[in-house]
């Protein structure tokens, strides 16, 4: 044995002996063990490879790095020979992967227990270096290996799966990752998922240096689909050879044998497209089992959407074979492919009822085909859950129908609304003449029931009302159930004409269950819409009545239990009742009928001679729903129109009527940062709301009279209490405490004086007061904040210039006037003075002397007003009471000649009835400029003498006003009449000068005349540029009408309140007291709300004028904001008082 045999032979036993340690092994190895498999040695640090190239390399059977860094380190001049060994064992330096993917990645993938056991990196660093190393490098080279691939490829799914191409029922699909725009995702369901390859793969290959080189991920893409892992459904091109034109019986082309046996005499070829794929989703694998109708809507769906992508897949073709083996046939028939007659074979397409169907079994109407409506009795695609688009994919490939016949839609009507069939509605229509109406045979009580829609319906009549031959049959029976009313919006019945009418304003009567199933007649306008073909239906061929009466309605309230739909009831009976003038007659019929909700526990409704009592406030409503009756209101929006209407109809009273609202506040200043803000502003706020709709024209218009005389307030506190009658007072809840409170009848804009430059609070409280919905309010608010933001950077001009796009002038413009105050010192204590000694004889002589006053003449009075004239004293509000009424203390103060008061009274009754004004006085310990005069103010006034003959008679009951001593002062508010723009002041020029005030007459005859008629027409103008919709008259302004007031206002914007206005008038500014008549002292304690005072301190150029305004005189008497005082006018000859 020589050298060369015996080293063999030693190698060969070597490579049994089990001395190789392995990388990641913890045995030892032999060579032989892997004599399929070689052993490399560790990869060389010098080298660089690619990541997924390194995976493979590493996943090699390789010598332990460590034997070969011990054997380098310890035996250095051994390290060559060693390795020399090695390779003569077999173990490898070099890296072929082309031997790597024959040796070592196909057996891996071939075996599931081996690639099971594969990292998931390893498994997908097999396909990119499959494709990156041998299929991208010579993809001709590689194109046997294909086939092999399509079947043992390891491929990893979005579920985080590995699995085999070559598995049956195994198709994997590409996603929108890898740019296929045709990708089944959208098909995937709760029921069925599509299997997609993971996005892991292209992930990866953007970093591969294919990618990086500009090879790009199309080819990459084409590469996955060779292995027929597709984005659309797998579909097979087939093509198959005969010989003769026979060969196609019992074949899926038999169909094709009478027309290409006079067309193809030689061998030829079919090409075809079919899809196992689609045939397996659609039919069921045994009997047990139905095809899923969620994966059939989507994948109808996906198929009509990507019909256009590719629609070489429906069709084939019949060439002949020699042409078509030479590259140069041209196909001499094309023919229906094998996936495209599958779509017309299956049960798949969905329609309505939830039921699969062939799709020569479907209908598809056009949206404008007439008898699109008859969709739902005929099997249709259901469009709310597929809509198709492509035409030729819906009637060509799949063939679905597309029409219904006409002759048969009056028939279906009548199956439908009187269960006639076809023979017999011939024979109904055949035994009489063409114009004859036939008499209904039906019941009146009978009612078919249909379960359809109106919108349906709405097709239906205008298709038949569109031909004049079933126009003539519709009329013929208009004495039957023809008229279709929706019960819901899937059911409605049929009923005779005259169940029915064709307007209801509210629609109302078609709305409930209730009323279908009553006697009632319901209106069908609401469900036909305005539209003329409809109107001409309805009430000239079938004689539909036009209107109802309220008589239809008044039912509803004996029947109706839910609140929301007895006010709608109530708003519709309430209107008819006003336009058929029939309020009398509604009152009547309603009177013992409770149908008023009315807000307490059990949400009981009440009769309206129950006088329960409408809520102006819910607030207020909430605090006093346990002691009165208080109207519960709907939860929809009311316009104040339908509440005049419903008050003045049902006679209800305002619950303002009776619970007056106080708002207490501490410490009352004026906000002058919040006044210069909204008077500069207010008019971009109207124009803003007005442009967006957010308010009306009459609530705009209300709110100008409000904002005429808003005055902004800072306080310390602010308290809101309700007070029912004398007795009962109860305050606002804690969660209705206010930081900011607009006040509307004292027209008192109240914010907190820590809050006060609190931009949200102040703007939040502007916009609560003029709007009620929570969204318009929010819009409201964003526009108020920009106004702010603009005013405190540009002030004026900044608003001037927002206001120089203003495009309308809104009129009546809102506008915020500025707040005329005067500080008037609160008065110091009066020390009595010591009381002189007057002896009864010089007490005689004083009576007996003349007075030095000329005497003014008397006044006829009625006996009435001679019984209630009152003698009192002081006789003014400068003179103090003592503890001796015989000897007065008079205080004496110089007079203007020119001061008179000139005021008209009358002591006539009037009724006693209460009412409510929402105006209210305020605390405030600050005096104001309408503060009463104090004592070292008041004008001398000696006793009124009288002659010793006859009795004198005075003309007016000389009670005077005037401020308590040391008392707090009511906020009363001042008008000056300098800031009211729309008056015009010039008519009173030729009246308002004093020289006019001719010197003959008397200071307290003429003068007071003249004085008092001025200050009732500057009043009366004031009031009606203030309130100009509302009613206002005049009392005096023809003559001396002797009313205990001069002016009635009724404010419509406050459910018709009244207002009794007295005007007394002074051309002394600081004069604060006045006489009242007796008359006007009743009237005023009768009507203790709305009864006004208007004192006018007149000034000889009237824009200089200032007018005060005194409410609630009884409070303010009450609480010694006002004093009430007495003066005695005459004496009896005898010396008697």
């Amino acid at each position: 044995m020589n050298y060369k045999e015996r080293e063999s032979e030693t190698i060969a036993k070597l490579k049994k002996l089990k001395i190789i340690p392995l990388k990641d092994h913890s045995r030892l190895v032999s060579v032989d063990e892997f004599d399929k498999h070689a052993i490399s040695f560790p990869l060389s640090k010098s080298n660089n490879f690619s990541k997924h190239l390194k995976l493979v390399l590493d996943d090699l059977p390789t010598v332990d790095e460590q034997l070969i860094n011990f054997i380098e380190d310890k035996y250095p001049r051994r390290a060559d020979s060693i390795q020399r060994l090695f390779q003569n064992l077999g173990i490898t330096k070099e890296h072929n992967i082309h031997e790597i993917y024959r040796q070592h990645m196909l057996p891996i993938m071939s075996d599931e227990t081996r690639w099971s056991s594969k990292s998931e990196s390893i498994l997908i660093a097999y396909v990119l270096c499959i494709y990156e190393y041998i299929y991208a490098l010579n993809i001709n080279l590689f194109e046997n290996e294909l086939k092999t691939l399509q079947n043992k490829m390891i491929v990893k799914t979005r579920n985080n799966k590995f699995v085999s191409l070559g598995s049956p029922d195994v198709i994997v699909h590409l996603t929108l990752k890898y740019g296929c725009k045709t990708s089944l995702e959208s098909l995937s369901s709760s029921n069925y998922e599509f299997l997609f390859i993971s996005d892991d793969y292209i992930n990866e290959f953007y970093h591969t240096e294919s990618y990086r080189t500009g090879q790009g991920v199309r080819d990459f893409v084409k590469f996955l689909k060779r292995l027929n892992i597709n984005d659309f459904l797998q579909v097979a091109m087939n093509e198959k050879t005969f010989l003769t034109v026979q060969q196609l019986v019992d074949t899926k082309w038999a169909y094709l044998i009478p027309q290409l046996s006079e067309m193809v005499h030689d061998t030829f070829t079919i090409q075809d497209c079919s899809c196992d794929e689609f045939n397996k989703l659609v039919s069921p694998s045994d009997d047990n089992q139905t095809v899923n109708l969620e994966l059939c809507v989507r994948l109808l769906q996906y198929l009509d959407s990507h019909y256009r992508d590719d629609p070489s897949y429906y069709a084939g073709s019949v060439s002949l074979f020699r042409p078509h083996k030479l590259a140069r046939h041209t196909p001499i028939k094309g023919i229906e492919s094998s996936f495209c007659l599958s779509l017309r074979q299956h049960a798949w397409i969905p329609v309505h009822g939830d039921i699969l169907l062939k799709s020569s079994e479907v209908y598809l109407l056009p949206p404008n085909d007439p008898t699109s409506v008859f969709r739902r009795y005929v099997p249709h695609i259901d469009e709310s859950k597929v809509r198709l688009n492509e035409q030729a994919f819906i009637y060509g490939i799949l063939g679905i129908r597309s029409k219904i016949e006409h002759r048969t839609i009056f028939e279906l009507l009548m199956k439908w609304s009187c269960n006639l069939d076809s023979e017999s509605l011939s024979k109904l229509v055949n035994q009489a003449n063409t114009s004859d109406i036939i008499p209904c045979t039906l019941p009146k009580t009978f009612r078919q029931s249909c379960l359809d829609t109106i919108d349906n319906f709405h097709q239906i009549y205008l298709f038949l009302a569109s031909n004049d031959t079933t126009r003539n049959l519709l009329s013929r029976f208009r004495s039957w159930p023809i008229v279709f009313i929706p019960r819901n919006r899937t059911a409605g019945d049929f009923l005779f004409v005259e169940q029915t009418f064709w307007n209801d304003p509210a629609s109302l009567l078609s709305s409930q269950d209730t009323i279908a199933d009553s006697n009632g007649r319901i209106p069908i306008q609401s469900y036909y819409n305005d539209n003329s073909m409809f109107h001409s239906l309805f009430v000239e061929i079938l004689h539909v009545e036009l209107h109802p009466t309220v008589d239809d309605y008044l039912p509803l309230l004996s029947i109706q239990q839910d609140i929301q739909k007895i006010w709608q009831i109530i708003e519709i009976i309430t209107k008819l009742a006003k336009e058929q003038n029939k309020q009398v007659e509604v009152r009547e019929k309603c009177l013992d009928i409770a149908f008023i909700p009315c807000m307490d526990n059990q949400q009981k409704l009440v009769k309206y001679i129950d006088r329960p009592y409408y809520p102006h406030d819910a607030e207020i409503a909430n605090q006093f729903s346990d002691i009165l009756p208080i109207i519960k209101l709907p939860e929809f929006p009311m316009s104040t129109s339908f509440q005049e209407q419903f008050r003045s109809l049902f006679n209800i009273e305002s619950l303002g009527k009776v619970v007056q609202t106080i708002v207490q506040v501490e410490n009352e200043q004026p906000s002058t940062s919040l006044l210069d803000f909204y008077s500069s502003a207010i008019d971009l706020i109207q124009d803003f709301l007005l442009k967006k709709q957010l308010i009306s024209i009459p609530r705009s218009a209300h709110l100008s009279t409000v904002f005429a005389r808003m005055h902004f307030v800072c306080v310390d506190r602010i308290d809101l209490s309700y007070c029912l009658g004398n007795d009962i007072i109860r305050s606002a809840s804690t969660s209705y405490r206010k930081d900011a409170y607009v006040d509307e009848p004292s027209g008192k804009f109240f914010i907190l004086k820590k809050f006060e430059t609190s931009e949200m609070r102040y703007i939040d409280a502007m916009a609560d007061f003029i709007v009620e919905d929570e969204m318009m309010r929010s819009q409201l608010a964003s526009c108020i904040k920009k106004l702010l933001q603009i005013y405190e950077k540009d002030d004026q001009d900044g608003l001037g210039k927002v206001r120089g796009n203003l495009m309308v002038n809104n009129e009546p413009k809102w506008i915020i006037p500025k707040e005329i105050k005067k500080e008037v010192p609160i008065p110091e204590p009066i020390i009595e003075q010591e009381k002189p000694e007057i002896t009864a004889e010089e007490l005689e002589e004083l009576m007996k002397e003349r007075s030095i006053r000329p005497k003014l003449p008397p006044k006829k009075v009625t006996t009435e007003e001679n019984t209630n004239v009152v003698n009192s004293f002081p006789a003014k509000a400068g003179i103090y009471e003592t503890s001796d009424r015989t000897t007065p203390k008079i205080h004496n103060h110089p007079k203007d000649n020119n001061s008179t008061d000139g005021d008209n009274e009358s002591s006539k009754s009037h009724s006693n009835s209460q009412r409510y004004d929402q105006e209210h006085v305020v605390q405030k310990s600050t005096t104001t400029e309408h503060n009463d005069e104090v004592s070292n103010r008041h004008e001398t006034n000696n006793d009124e003498r009288r002659p010793n003959k006859g009795p004198y008679v005075q003309p007016q009951a000389p009670i005077a006003f005037s401020d308590p001593i040391l008392s707090t002062s009511a906020n009363f508010e001042d008008v000056a009449v300098s800031t009211l723009t729309n008056i015009d002041l010039d008519a009173f020029a030729s009246t308002g000068n004093s020289s006019n005030i001719s010197a003959s007459h008397p200071i307290g005859t003429e003068a007071d005349r003249i004085t008092g008629r001025l200050g009732e027409e500057l009043v009366f103008r004031y009031l009606k540029s203030k309130y100009p919709d509302d009613d206002i008259k005049w009392m005096n302004q023809e003559a001396e009408y002797g009313a205990p007031y001069d002016i009635h206002l009724i404010v419509k914007s406050d459910n018709n309140q009244e207002r009794f206005i007295e005007v007394k008038t002074t051309r002394s500014f600081d004069h604060n007291s006045f006489p009242v008549s007796i008359g006007e002292v009743e009237y005023l304690l009768q009507h203790p709300s709305n009864y006004y005072i208007y004192r006018v301190y007149y000034a000889d150029k009237t824009e200089s004028s200032i007018i005060t305004i005194m409410n609630r005189i009884r409070l303010n008497l009450e609480r010694k904001h006002l004093k009430l005082l007495m003066t005695f006018e005459s004496k009896s000859t005898d010396g008697q008082k």
